[in-house]
């Protein structure tokens, strides 16, 4: 066992990412770095620390014998350890990694694109089928497609001296209310903040990381696997669709390996309170946990205390409950607080004016402390967004940080990079990060409460997206956790509020559930939506993480782009009813139809689907999608063909999906579907 000063030491000793990795690969050769598991319970690789840094430095040798240091290079992987050890080996090699994801993924493709055109690109690194896929459909354009599987790893690349300016990958985000830039990470940015995680997130010598998140996104591979790699200690991962076909499989590994830490969205705690079973809870052990963490933006306490209702049971402690605050142009991790033990509410109505009062008998609006910003990590303030100057504790304002791990700026947008990066503050030296986030100081502690720019005002008043969509998310019952947008436009008298709601309804429904949102939204925030509109849940515009994209969703409804089930206005009360589904004749035994129907309703959360319905026009997401699948091969296992996500993106209707259950070899198609909400 390692002695824990001496860890604790060498842990924030390291001058980059390679210091730590070629470190780690002589004092502890044969400890477990990396693992990958199938979500059943079995291993699928297991990769030790001088496994996996051998391997890195091969495939660097490998790739700098075909590409110039400085290129940069798209990463797209399915769920996996190459992912890692290209991402490292693109580290060594000099070659700047572009963090992307499988082109084949719904609604992904454009995004790869997009990367590929923005970072100037001139490969794609990738493996297996994958390769051979993009290679034959063209789908990387005209870029070399380099399969990583077969490269012929010789000797080792010789460690090459590194610049902390030097950089080291582009970390593209889409803000909810930006379009994607990258986010040019340096070695020395990258190596500040993945010094942080230790001591921030209480890491000990004994420290084990179980995570499923998208290693595509930030939270998923800067915070779960190279914070944990450059501590020294191992990190267990699985697919985000198993995870989200089967909740339970997430908390089953973290029992299994006895993990210490592990972390996601506040989606994934609601599916896990929905999906997992008071039996299955009690059989739980998470008593190892010692910090299990909430990235969401916003973080809502209820969720989280709701989640420690449900799995106390099961051995969760309360003080093992976190909030983490960070985004890309910091790399990934600003500070972390501890949810429920801090938990203040506050006056809603001094909150609209700028102004944080605590309520004491506990009315009033929950903010979530996300912890103090240490000293050693930022110099931060928090300013009016009108002036830049600071303002004081327990007043709203933007925060502004600076600090070794704070971005080199957007790839190749000067303009953005002056305005975000490039902020000064009267008396206090340097530029400072404007964050864009609205928060405020609370006993020495940071509480976030929303974007900036989504800010409305309307009558006067500040009123929060965040607030408008709780309420509805929590108090309607047809959005079943789904997701809602609201932002505000100009009015023939005055600013109104507009709510999108992806809720699991029918046209039909839709004067019912208005009403409901209207209620809703009166009471949480006093102002009355001028237009209520449904949409299915794909059509809602997520950022990678999954938050909503208040102003994307704002440019549609002004441009008129938005596919709408039904709306409820003032100004048109009446809209055209939806067009009918397609039809098909696939012919199927109606006892196979008959329950394949059953499970889609169940799914949807209808009452019923007609077999020849397109469930994307009935409700089905990528969420459910994965559920739909879990529950056929659950109920037909063994005597049908199990059918893939890609197969139901095909198919789309029962009929279809039933036939294709029939016949073994209906569908041969196997493509992922992983529209992750993270």
């Amino acid at each position: 066992m390692l002695d824990a000063h001496a860890w604790s030491r060498t842990s924030r000793s390291f001058q980059s990412l390679n210091d730590a990795l070629r470190h780690w690969r002589e004092a502890t050769p044969d400890a477990l770095a990396l693992a990958f598991h199938d979500g059943r319970g079995t291993p699928e690789e297991l990769l030790t620390f001088r496994e996996l840094d051998r391997k890195a430095a091969q495939m660097a040798h490998a790739l700098r014998c075909r590409l110039d240091e400085g290129a940069r290079v798209v990463l797209a992987f399915h769920p996996g350890t190459d992912y890692v050890a290209t991402f490292l080996a693109c580290a060594y090699a000099g070659i700047v990694a572009v963090t992307g994801s499988p082109p084949d993924e719904l609604r992904r493709a454009a995004r790869l694109s997009g990367l590929v055109t923005d970072s100037g690109a001139v490969a794609v690194l990738t493996h297996g089928q994958l390769a051979q896929k993009l290679a034959a459909q063209g789908g990387a354009g005209a870029l070399a497609v380099i399969d990583v599987t077969k490269l012929e790893l010789g000797p080792e690349l010789e460690q090459r001296p590194v610049s902390p300016d030097d950089l080291v990958f582009l970390q593209y985000t889409s803000g909810s209310t930006s379009e994607p830039k990258g986010v040019m990470i340096s070695h020395g940015a990258l190596n500040a903040n993945l010094g942080m995680v230790a001591p921030r997130l209480r890491f000990t010598p004994d420290s084990v990381v179980v995570s499923w998140l998208p290693l595509f996104h930030d939270m998923g591979l800067v915070l779960m696997v190279l914070g944990t790699l450059h501590a020294g200690r191992p990190v267990h991962l699985m697919a985000p669709t198993a995870f989200v076909t089967r909740p339970l499989a997430w908390l089953e590994l973290v029992e299994r390996v006895r993990a210490t830490h592990t972390g996601a969205p506040d989606f994934a705690f609601r599916l896990c309170r929905e999906r997992i079973k008071e039996a299955d809870r009690r059989r739980l052990d998470l008593s190892s946990l010692t910090v299990l963490i909430n990235g969401s933006e916003p973080i809502r306490p209820a969720a989280t205390a709701g989640f420690l209702e449900d799995f106390a049971v099961s051995g969760l402690r309360r003080e093992a409950l976190a909030s983490g605050y960070g985004l890309a142009e910091v790399c990934v991790l600003l500070s972390v607080g501890r949810i429920l033990e801090r938990l203040t509410a506050f006056d809603a109505d001094a909150l609209e004016e700028g102004r944080a009062v605590p309520v004491g008998d506990g009315r009033g609006r929950f903010v979530a402390s996300c912890g103090r910003i240490e000293p050693e990590d930022y110099r931060f303030a928090i300013v009016d967004p009108a002036t830049g100057r600071p303002r004081a504790d327990g007043e709203v304002g933007e925060l502004w940080v600076s600090g070794r791990s704070v971005a080199a700026g957007y790839w190749g947008k000067p303009e953005a990079t002056r305005a975000t990066f490039e902020n000064r503050i009267d008396g206090r030296d340097g530029n400072f990060l404007n964050t864009g986030d609205l928060g405020f100081i609370h006993r020495g502690e940071l509480h976030i409460c929303g974007r900036s720019k989504e800010m409305m005002i309307i009558r006067g008043r500040n009123i929060f997206p965040a607030d408008v969509c709780e309420a509805v998310e929590t108090g309607v019952a047809s959005m079943k956790g789904r997701r809602a947008a609201a932002f505000s436009v100009d009015g023939a008298e005055e600013e109104e509020l507009v709510v999108i709601c992806a809720a699991a309804i029918t046209a039909a429904m839709a004067e019912r559930e208005a009403a409901r949102v209207k209620a809703a939204v009166v009471e949480a925030v006093g102002v009355t939506p001028a237009t209520i509109l449904f949409v299915q849940n794909r059509d809602l515009k997520r950022t990678t993480s999954g938050k909503v994209q208040h102003g994307a969703m704002r440019a549609a409804f002004l441009a008129g782009e938005l596919p709408v089930i039904a709306a409820r206005s003032r100004h048109d009360p009446t809209p055209p009813a939806p067009e009918p589904a397609p039809t098909d004749a696939a012919d199927v035994p109606d006892w196979l139809l008959t329950r394949v129907r059953q499970t889609c309703a169940e799914i949807c959360e209808c009452v019923s689907i007609d077999g020849d319905e397109n469930l994307f026009e009935r409700g089905l997401d990528s969420l459910r999608g994965m559920k739909l699948v879990g529950e056929l091969r659950a109920r037909f296992s063994g005597a049908t063909n199990p059918v893939s996500l890609g197969d139901i993106v095909e198919l789309k209707t029962p009929r279809k999906i039933a036939a294709a259950v029939l016949t073994p070899a209906a569908h041969t198609t196997r493509r992922s579907f992983k529209e992750i909400s993270v």
